[in-house]
């Protein structure tokens, strides 16, 4: 695929790579799902390919005799393997973090921890219709807008932070402790 960068030279752009996940392999076949029109029709001349552990794993649905399981095992031979040591969910999350590939699943579960992580997912929405979502990039620690879990944690006391209703802080003794000495009651007559 050629585009034309700001310099009017021809760059080649390369396309985009689409792991397919083992539940995505079922979607034409339990749902009537166009799978391949569809990445098409998101991502542009996508190569399509389907990890090593799919494989296995479709085979190992075929030995259980799986419903549709023998058609999804034959409809992964159509796309490339891409190798892998790793089984299930971790080895398509690294393959597709080392690739910089997107992942096509209908795992509810596995696409959210994608999600979380930064990664770019299409997944099943509707009869016939993919969705492309990709998640927040992941910050470094430290640094502006970083979650405060993952902010350098020091000693000093942070400005704008209330104390908490009850216990010991930075600030000393807090309403609800021991220590701290009962407030008077409000009389109700005004």
């Amino acid at each position: 695929m050629e585009t034309a960068g700001d310099d009017g030279r021809q760059r080649t752009r390369t396309p985009p790579r689409v792991l397919l996940d083992t539940n995505a392999l079922f979607l034409p076949f339990t749902r009537h799902f166009p799978l391949e029109q569809e990445i098409h029709r998101i991502l542009e001349g996508a190569r399509i390919e389907v990890p090593q552990s799919v494989r296995g794993e479709l085979d190992r649905l075929v030995e259980r005799s799986r419903p549709n399981a023998r058609a999804a095992r034959a409809y992964a031979e159509r796309f490339p393997v891409v190798p892998t040591d790793l089984k299930g969910d971790a080895a398509i999350e690294t393959l597709a973090r080392d690739l910089g590939a997107i992942i096509v699943t209908a795992d509810g579960e596995l696409r959210r921890r994608l999600y979380a992580k930064g990664m770019k997912v299409l997944f099943p929405r509707g009869e016939k219709h993919l969705a492309f979502v990709q998640g927040p990039r992941p910050r470094r620690p430290g640094s502006f807008g970083a979650p405060a879990s993952r902010r350098v944690r020091d000693s000093r006391v942070r400005l704008g932070r209330r104390p908490s209703a009850r216990g010991t802080g930075p600030r000393g003794t807090y309403e609800g402790s021991a220590d701290y000495p009962e407030r008077k009651q409000r009389s109700s007559v005004p």
